[in-house]
This record gives C-alpha cells, sequence and structure tokens, in this order.
C-alpha cells in the first residue's frame, strides 16, 4: 500500500539527528509527546486522559518536541483520522475532517463557546468564512473528540467536537507557584520557509491574591503557501498554472484576561479575544481570455467577549458550579476588481457576517447509591445566533457608465435572506463508578431549534418567482452510553454507542436564487428534516511501566444527509426552463475505521511512538465510495528528550486513494515524508526550537484537498504540498 521509501536515507537521517548515548544523571525523564494528562470536553469535567475513551485527542500547538506550528492544518497533520479541507488557490483552510465527516458537521467550540458557522457559498475547496480564525499561538491545548457527541454538545456535534481551550494565567505561572512567582513576561519570535511567515507575540501576565490578569499579542505576516508546481508552467496563466498564486497576508490576535476571586472557592473571568487577519491575492489561475487580471482582498476578523463564574462547593448536593455568558462576532469580507476584455471592470464588495449571544450553566453533584459512586453532571445552554450574507457587484463599462446587472445578477443582493437562529439545550449525564473496575455513563441531551428567516428587498430582488420562505423548527433527544471496564491496574476496555444531529442551517432551507442568463435558479425546501447519526465504538487501553497503547473500532450511521439535488435538466428546447436545484435529504452514509495509538519508553529519555487510522466509508444512496474519508495513515515517531535539548523524528507513510466516487476523479499515490524537529533550553530563561519539514523533498498530495478534482485538471501541481521546508521559534521569559 505504501511506496517504498530508501531505508538508506532515512537511516542516514534518524542517525544523524540523535546522539548514541544518553546523559549519565539520573534525573527522572520526562517523557517526550506525552499527551497532556487531563481532558475536559469528552466528559465536560476535568478527567485524566487516561481514563477517558481512545477517541480522544488533546494537543498541545506549542509542545517542544514538534516543529512550530504554522496553522490547523500543521496542528494536525499527525493526528490519525483527522486531516484539513485547504484551497490552494486563494481562501486557505476550509476546516477539519474528523473520520470522513467535516464542515458545520463538526462543532467548534473555545472555551466552550460555539465558534461561528462555516460559509463555503461558492468558494470552491475552500470557504469564503472558513473555520481557520483562531491564533494556535494563544492556545493552551486542543481537544478532539471524534465522532457524534451531540448527547454531550447538542446539533453540529454530528460528526466530531475541536475544543480550543485557551491560554489562563495559572498555566503560565503554575511551575512557579510554589516559588511564589505572581508575574510572567516572555517574548517569541517565529518564522516559517513554507510561506516565508515571520511573526511574533509578546506576553504579561501577573496574580496577587485575588486579582490576575494576561495579555498575549500576536502578529504574523506571511505569503502564498510554496508547492512542488511544475517549474516549466510557473509562468502560465490560467487554468495552466501550477505554481501558487502571489499572495501577501497579515494577521494579528489579541487575547485579554481578568480574573478575580472574590472568595474562597469563587473564580471570575472576563476574556476578551480579537483576531483579524487581511490577505490580498492576484489570482492569476482565474485569468481566461475574457478576465484579464483580478487582483482580491479577503479578510476576517473574529471577537469575543465572555465573562465565566466557577465555584467549588462544599453542599452535600452540589460539589462544583459554573456559568458563562458570552457575545460574539464574526465577519468575513470580499472584494475584487475584475479587469475583463472590453475595457470593463467589474467590482465585488460581498460580506458574511455572523454574531452569537448566549449563555451557560453547568452544575456537578456527587453522591453514593447502588453500591457506586455517582459523579452527575448537568446543565442548561442557550443560544442566539443572526447571521447575514450581502453580495453586492457593479460594473463599470468603457464609456464610464455603470450597472448593477452583471452577469445577469442585479445588485445589491442576498441569495438568502437575514435570519436569526434560537438554541436550547438540557443535558444530564451521570458517571457511575463501582469498586470491580466497572464503569457506566448514561447521558441524554434535549435540544431545541429555531430558525426564522427574515426576508427583505434585497432578497426578493433575486427571488422573482416568490417562492415561500419558511421558520424551520425542530427538537431532539439525544442519547449516549459509555461503559469503561478495568480489567487489570494497567488494561480497560472502553464501549460507546452514541447518537448526533444537526439542524438545517441558515442557508439550506432558505435559498432562493435565479439566474436566467446562464439558466439556473436554486429553490428554498420549507420540508427539510435536520440530519441524524449514530455511532458504535469499542477501544481498549493499556498503560504498563513506559509502555502505552490504545486502540479503537467505530461504526457509525449518518442519514438525512443535505446534499444540493438537481430536480430538472436543461431546456435544450429555449422555453426559458432553467437548471433547477434544491438542498433535500438525500444522503446516507456508513463510515467504519481502525485507529492505534502507541508511546514506548525504552530508555531514560527516549520514546518510540506510532499511529495509524483507517476508514472506509460508503453513499448508501448513491452505491459509492464516500469521498470525505482519508486513505490509510501511519505515522512512526523517535524522540529524545532531555533535560537540556530534544530531538524528534516524524515518519508519515499514507496509502494511496483507491475508492473514488467518480473513475475519473483523480486518485494521489502513497507517499512517505519525513520530518525533523528539535529544541534547546539554552537557559531558564530561554528555548530555541526548529523543524525540518519534508527532508527529502517529496512531491505529493493529500486527498482532504483533492477531493472532486478531475485526473484530466491541468492544474493538479497547484494542489502538491510544499517542499523541504524550515520553521523556527525563539522564546524569552524575563524572570
Amino acid at each position: 500500500m505504501f511506496r517504498a521509501c530508501s531505508l538508506s536515507e532515512a537511516g542516514l537521517c534518524v542517525l544523524a539527528a540523535f546522539p548514541l548515548f544518553v546523559h549519565a544523571d539520573d534525573a527522572p525523564a520526562r517523557l517526550a509527546l506525552q499527551l497532556p494528562t487531563v481532558s475536559v470536553a469528552a466528559s465536560r469535567v476535568e478527567k485524566p486522559l487516561n481514563e477517558t475513551a481512545p477517541s480522544v485527542a488533546v494537543l498541545e500547538p506549542d509542545s517542544p518536541l514538534r516543529a512550530p506550528v504554522r496553522d490547523i492544518k500543521d496542528l494536525v497533520r499527525m493526528e490519525p483520522g483527522v486531516s484539513v479541507l485547504t484551497d490552494p488557490s486563494r481562501r486557505g483552510h476550509a476546516g477539519y475532517t474528523i473520520r470522513g465527516i467535516d464542515g458545520n458537521r463538526v462543532l467548534m467550540l473555545v472555551d466552550g463557546v460555539r465558534l461561528p458557522d462555516q460559509y463555503k457559498g461558492g468558494g470552491g475547496s475552500g470557504a469564503i468564512a472558513g473555520r481557520d480564525y483562531t491564533e494556535l499561538d494563544s492556545l493552551k491545548s486542543v481537544e478532539i473528540l471524534k465522532g457524534p457527541f451531540s448527547g454531550s454538545y447538542g446539533s453540529d456535534a454530528i460528526g466530531g467536537v475541536v475544543a480550543y481551550r485557551t491560554l489562563g494565567v495559572d498555566d503560565l505561572l503554575a511551575a512557579g507557584e510554589s516559588r511564589g512567582e505572581s508575574r510572567y513576561v516572555s517574548v517569541k519570535g517565529f518564522a516559517h520557509s513554507a510561506d516565508r511567515s515571520v511573526g511574533g507575540s509578546a506576553t504579561l501576565a501577573g496574580r496577587s491574591e485575588a486579582l490576575s490578569a494576561l495579555v498575549r499579542v500576536t502578529h504574523r505576516d506571511g505569503q502564498e503557501t510554496d508547492n512542488r508546481g511544475d517549474a516549466d508552467l510557473s509562468g502560465s496563466q490560467g487554468s495552466l498554472r501550477s505554481t501558487p498564486n502571489p499572495q501577501r497576508w497579515h494577521s494579528d490576535n489579541v487575547l485579554a484576561k481578568l480574573g478575580f476571586k472574590p472568595a474562597d472557592g469563587h473564580a471570575l473571568t472576563l476574556t476578551y479575544e480579537r483576531f483579524r487577519r487581511d490577505t490580498d491575492t492576484e489570482l492569476i489561475s482565474s485569468q481566461t481570455s475574457t478576465i484579464i487580471a483580478q487582483p482580491v482582498s479577503d479578510g476576517v476578523s473574529r471577537d469575543r467577549v465572555s465573562l465565566a463564574h466557577t465555584m467549588t462547593l462544599n453542599l452535600p448536593w452540589l460539589k462544583r458550579a459554573q456559568w458563562q455568558v458570552y457575545w460574539q462576532n464574526l465577519l468575513a469580507t470580499e472584494k475584487a476588481r475584475e479587469l475583463r476584455t472590453g475595457n470593463t471592470v467589474r467590482l465585488t464588495d460581498n460580506t458574511f457576517e455572523q454574531t452569537q449571544t448566549g449563555a451557560q450553566t453547568q452544575l456537578e453533584s456527587r453522591f453514593a447509591a447502588f453500591n457506586a459512586a455517582h459523579s452527575l453532571v448537568y446543565g442548561v445552554e442557550a443560544s442566539r445566533s443572526e447571521t447575514s450574507r450581502l453580495r453586492d457587484r457593479t460594473q463599470i463599462n468603457a464609456n464610464g457608465s455603470t450597472s448593477k446587472l452583471v452577469a445577469g445578477e442585479p445588485f445589491p443582493q442576498r441569495n438568502f435572506p437575514d435570519s436569526t437562529s434560537d438554541r436550547l439545550g438540557v443535558f444530564v449525564q451521570d458517571e457511575m463508578r463501582w469498586d470491580n473496575g466497572l464503569s457506566l455513563t448514561p447521558g441524554l441531551r434535549f435540544d431545541w431549534y429555531r430558525m426564522r428567516p427574515h426576508t427583505d428587498a434585497l432578497f426578493n430582488v433575486i427571488n422573482p418567482n416568490h417562492y415561500p420562505i419558511a421558520t424551520f423548527k425542530d427538537s431532539a433527544l439525544s442519547p449516549k452510553l459509555t461503559a469503561a471496564w478495568q480489567v487489570s491496574e494497567p488494561l480497560t476496555l472502553f464501549a460507546q454507542a452514541a447518537t448526533g444531529f444537526r439542524a438545517p442551517p441558515f442557508d439550506d432551507a432558505t435559498m432562493a436564487f435565479a439566474n436566467r442568463t446562464y439558466g439556473y435558479e436554486v429553490l428554498p425546501n420549507a420540508n427539510l428534516k435536520s440530519e441524524r447519526s449514530r455511532g458504535l465504538e469499542l477501544g481498549v487501553k493499556g498503560e504498563w511501566t513506559g509502555l502505552s497503547l490504545a486502540a479503537t473500532a467505530f461504526y457509525n450511521r449518518y442519514s438525512d444527509f443535505l446534499e444540493q439535488t438537481l430536480l430538472s435538466s436543461h431546456d435544450t428546447n429555449g422555453n426559458g426552463v432553467p437548471l433547477e436545484y434544491q438542498v433535500r435529504n438525500v444522503g446516507r452514509v456508513n463510515i467504519h475505521g481502525l485507529e492505534f495509538k502507541g508511546q514506548w519508553q525504552f530508555a531514560p529519555h527516549w520514546q518510540l511512538g506510532s499511529s495509524l487510522a483507517w476508514a472506509r466509508g460508503d453513499n448508501q444512496t448513491t452505491g459509492q465510495p464516500q469521498d470525505t474519508v482519508d486513505p490509510l495513515k501511519l505515522t512512526v515517531n523517535l524522540a529524545y528528550h532531555g533535560e537540556q535539548w530534544g530531538a524528534n523524528a516524524y515518519l508519515t507513510a499514507v496509502a494511496r486513494k483507491t475508492r473514488v466516487s467518480d473513475p475519473s476523479y483523480f486518485r494521489p499515490g502513497g507517499y512517505q515524508v519525513l520530518d525533523l524537529s528539535g529544541y534547546w533550553q539554552l537557559s531558564k530563561a530561554a528555548r530555541v526550537t526548529v523543524g525540518v519539514n519534508n527532508l527529502f523533498n517529496r512531491r505529493y498530495w493529500q486527498w482532504s484537498d483533492m477531493r472532486g478534482q478531475l485526473a484530466s485538471d491541468p492544474a493538479l501541481p497547484r494542489y502538491t504540498q510544499p517542499g523541504r521546508n524550515l520553521s523556527a521559534s525563539f522564546e524569552y521569559r524575563f524572570l
């Protein structure tokens, strides 16, 4: 399944990367690449990671033993069963794919707050408003839950959850707490050759007995991401262009937290988060015989304000309580200047905006009953999302006149009406533990959802047939059951049955669009149902001295998938009947697979790790393979982690993609990539981290970027991944 790689190359590289000796000191060896010991999202409470199901992963973007993380694709590049869809021409990363499920079917959270929706809307392989609007440098950890999790998190967790946890004051000062440290000041610089990006961050944190504060400011500048496109076509225009479009971008992020402890057991935290990224691209790949030039500017901004209160109580019936209120806004902008033949210009100015407000509360009780220790978690969540999409375009003709009728479309317009989506969820779960090592955790969540469209003149202008637009309402019960049995002290068996659902989003039910010039229209659908999923998972975990193993087998079934369906064919008799499309519940998908992880500390300071993910998906409606499922992926890493320095070698091997829904699709071959990284603790205050990715300069494609691309497409080399590239970071803490 894998193309043979040169053992001599790999062997020389590994030998060069690591010393053939171990430090003589007897200091306890710190395990390399050891995942954080605490998981929060999986059970909604802090819990040791080794007590959670094997399908839960916790990643640290700032881990010293991996190359500095550039973006979300870098973050999950070595995580089994997870990938990121990317548009290399303009829009970048669209979002995560977990076990073959992607888009808004994966719920994303930051500090427990639902992140805004993805909006593709003609964005090609990318998205007009993707899910890459969080600065990884501001995060403590990223938790990934694989499979249906609506029993805990409600709508949109049909395929999994990605939960971000931002840094807190205690994360920065915890190591020095015993020495009475009360402040933290640091600066960091980083650079990546793959997109010639440079950046830096500054952090200031401090605390007293009752107050704490943290501010981290991060800035980045970069260019287009390199690939292995054909050099002889590097100057080509239009569909023949294989090298990236010229691009310049910059981003800024601010994370600020203010904490107050009014009394023992009480903690209030006010959080402000601001992310901005602006990208300028020259779309050379879009040039045609009529489009001479097309410079575009894309922007994304996200602001969040939240206030959280955590209480540790000693009441007989209540041990812990927390609540949070929040406001969040996402604004994505598109501006383009399209120079066309005939001395005409088309100006585009589009926006997508989503504003969210919400509140949530969670309570924890502990008691004994039926010879078991019970940990009861229950709570309520309520939120409102207001979504708006405005499209505007102006054509400037050769004689200087302007027109708002461009390519048969009237502007300004809304291709779906502004909408208000309300969510209410009530959940409860009870973890029951017996002395014989058995634990059962039943959970149940009730969700109510309502989406109200607000039609106006800008929407009606492209709804000439006045199709009715209806309010959508739905509710769902999402049960789940998790069982764990500690067969022996090191070995634990897991089983989980879970359900998921996803209410139709802001545009699927209400889009009404007609373009008579090009002969097509999209009809709204007032009869949509929510998507559903059912998942079964079996796993085993083992923890021995210096060795840990985990394996999972899963089967997920999805029904009532929302898909755009062609209702009628084009009228060749010239009667003006267009192609008609409508979103309908037509999809049924089954996905099953296996995942494995293992780590072995075979000597002091040394560790060998491996992971593997295999999945198979079938579209039961069409009888064809499910194209969103990634091919088999294996990673092997060898790490040395000393007191002053450490190094890591990662070999990633991916099998050839063989199962596709259409034989005309491009099927990338298998590949192997070797990455090296290391760190050097120059002093207690300074640390350098470096990385060499794709050491042997392999040319390869990732399937997540190639879905639906024809094998005959001359632009296939544009989708290749970067060749050999370097990354580095330097961090200095003022002690």
